[in-house]
């Protein structure tokens, strides 16, 4: 059983299976592209018919002239971020696969390139904080306040400057401990102090709050 999709994946987290539907998460276009050609998101839900898998429910639009850098599926939501001078996150229900909407948007500088479930309406992402104009200054690890649905915010984040983590692109280069409120990522920074290792941070889901540890 097979179906298409229009646009490119970004990881194996850009698809997932849930009450018998796919989600998958795409982005078409290029980002330097004009009219037709910019780049968009979308997330598509698609049902099996017959030997083939159709689409029943899309929502588009995420990201207009960005690409994603990160995508998680919760039960009945879901969670993309766009990135190319500011970081979107948008929070997609998707309780009705005919009918995929976004429900929520928050904008903020940089992007989170890992987002991990940590309980109780909270995601941690590890990513780059960057600038107004979109220059990444290193890597950042965030804590989302994400119970209400329409609402998502960003309650505390730590930035690394000059680092980057491998976790932002291998999610088994993350550890979340949560009885011990433990994030591990390896890091690594060139510079006036370079650096290579691993860096531990307690965050505190409850009290919203990230220090280095």
């Amino acid at each position: 059983m097979s179906g298409r999709v229009e646009g490119w994946l970004l990881d194996q987290f850009a698809l997932d299976e849930h009450d018998g539907h796919l989600r998958v998460a795409t982005t078409t276009g290029l980002p330097w592209g004009e009219g037709p050609d910019r780049s968009e998101s979308h997330v598509t839900v698609l049902s099996p018919e017959g030997d083939a898998l159709v689409p029943v429910g899309r929502v588009s639009g995420l990201g207009r002239g960005e690409t994603i850098r990160s995508v998680r599926f919760m039960g009945d939501v879901g969670y993309v971020v766009t990135f190319e001078q500011k970081d979107p996150l948008y929070t997609i229900d998707l309780a009705d696969p005919a009918d995929p909407r976004v429900t929520g948007e928050l904008e903020i500088l940089g992007y989170s390139a890992y987002l991990h479930p940590a309980g109780d309406g909270r995601l941690i992402g590890v990513g780059q904080d960057a600038t107004g104009d979109g220059t990444v200054v290193g890597m950042q690890v965030a804590l989302f306040d994400v119970s209400d649905p329409a609402a998502p915010a960003r309650v505390a984040q730590t930035t690394v400057s000059g680092a980057s983590s491998a976790a932002e692109w291998d999610h088994r280069a993350f550890l979340w401990w949560p009885d011990d409120g433990l994030v591990a990522v390896p890091a690594s920074a060139y510079g006036p102090e370079p650096f290579e290792g691993l860096i531990g941070f307690t965050v505190d889901t409850g009290a919203g709050t990230i220090a280095e540890r």
